[in-house]
């Protein structure tokens, strides 16, 4: 589950708090935000002269660009390893082993990947 980032007036005020001579405690009490994420937002302060959002990267793009490569891949390597394909590929042996049960293969020991047979 992905928690949603305080906002950046936030990270800002609480620098500015600090530099006033505030306490940690004191700014959590105020603000209502753990001392751990203060914590947080000095020692980024304090590294890189900002406290700016990290930007979200959606991986589901990358899964889009590579589905396809991946399943021609393993129709033409069956009995390769996820973590042979990853490498092959580039990405996780997460993100081969999701894209591959999303398209409906599944491993067997004896034979490698195998697309499921439809029940009727």
């Amino acid at each position: 589950m992905r928690t949603i980032a305080y906002s950046q007036d936030l990270r800002e005020r609480v620098i500015n708090l600090i530099n006033e001579g505030l306490t940690r405690i004191e700014i959590s009490k105020l603000l209502k935000i753990s001392i751990p994420t203060i914590d947080r937002y000095i020692r980024k302060y304090k590294n890189t002269g900002n406290v700016n959002v990290k930007p979200f990267h959606n991986n589901k793009d990358k899964i889009k660009v590579h589905s396809n490569k991946i399943i021609d891949f393993v129709k033409q390597n069956h009995n390769a390893t996820l973590k042979e394909i990853a490498k092959e590929m580039n990405v996780t042996f997460v993100t081969i082993h999701y894209i591959l049960k999303k398209n409906g293969y599944s491993f067997k020991k004896k034979v490698g990947y195998t697309k499921k047979e439809m029940k009727s």
